[in-house]
């Protein structure tokens, strides 16, 4: 089992990585939906639910 401080490592190193920019500072910008998809599928993997107003928010692409 890895650390905790690995643990953060390795969740920081997943949310750096995806695109999450702004789209009302650069225009077609990817938005919050796939860091919110990210988290989202962590905490569901532990047993924690999302809202259902979240899950329609990321269907519609806003996080």
């Amino acid at each position: 089992m890895a650390s905790v401080g690995d643990a953060a490592v390795e969740l920081a190193a997943q949310l750096v990585s995806v695109d999450s920019v702004n789209p009302g500072l650069v225009a077609d910008a990817a938005g919050e939906s796939q860091i919110v998809g990210l988290l989202a599928a962590r905490l569901s993997h532990r047993g924690l639910p999302l809202k259902s107003c979240l899950r329609r928010r990321m269907r519609a692409g806003r996080a």
